[in-house]
């Protein structure tokens, strides 16, 4: 019996819920084999720099970065006074 054979046999026996479970755990198993191939890209990259052949739009589509935010230097710090202002002035209707 393979590896695999022997995971699916333990786990047809489990209720939905925790095979819903197995399936996050498998997910996030993936998606940390998805970062460790980023690292190689970052490795390219690197020697793409040292080539004089580095391209900074690949370089940011490459790194999976998804957004970025323009917003108070000391944002971190104080974002319940900022939030807390927004609402104010949201919710502030009299």
């Amino acid at each position: 019996m393979t590896l695999l054979q022997t995971i699916q046999q333990h786990v047809e026996n489990f209720p939905p819920e925790k095979q819903a479970e197995v399936l996050d755990f498998v997910l996030f198993v993936e998606q940390r084999l998805q970062t460790c191939s980023k690292a190689s890209v970052k490795t390219q990259e690197n020697e793409l720099i040292n080539q004089d052949k580095f391209q900074p739009a690949i370089a940011l589509q490459n790194s999976g970065l998804m957004g970025c935010a323009d917003g108070a230097v000391d944002l971190s710090e104080n974002y319940k006074e900022y939030l807390g202002r927004y609402w104010a002035e949201k919710h502030d209707h009299c």
